[in-house]
């Protein structure tokens, strides 16, 4: 490989349209996740969907499967994340990237970030 040549991508933020190129379930001694590759115009980003234990216990795949049916305009339909995540295959979606430098985390999210203006904190401030 040639160092001189090596392209670095731009950095991942804001809104992307992607859809879904394969996923897999993952088994390991913690239980397992289910591993989904997304397939952005410029690269594929792996994205891990775990089961939770204790209190969050199924809220992430309730959370991707929610917000995507949502995305695929299927929300009153019952299905399951493989079920989301293969008619997700054919369509696309957003998904909205973000970094947190305090977490060293790339936060990834399935739905419009809320956006919080100036008027927003003023009324927090008064109360």
């Amino acid at each position: 490989m040639n160092m001189l040549n090596q392209k670095v991508l731009p950095a991942l933020v804001g809104e992307r349209k992607a859809t879904v190129a394969n996923f897999k379930e993952v088994k390991n001694s913690n239980g397992g996740y289910v591993e989904v590759t997304f397939k952005l115009e410029d690269r594929e980003y792996k994205y891990p969907i775990f089961p939770g234990h204790g209190a969050t216990a199924g809220k992430q795949i309730a959370y991707v499967t929610s917000a995507l049916r949502k995305q695929l305009g299927k929300e009153s339909e019952a299905m399951s994340l493989g079920e989301v995540l293969e008619a997700c295959r054919r369509t696309p979606i957003s998904i909205w990237f973000s970094y947190a430098p305090e977490y060293q985390r790339m936060n990834v999210q399935f739905h419009s970030p809320a956006v919080v203006v100036e008027s927003d904190l003023d009324s927090i401030e008064g109360a």
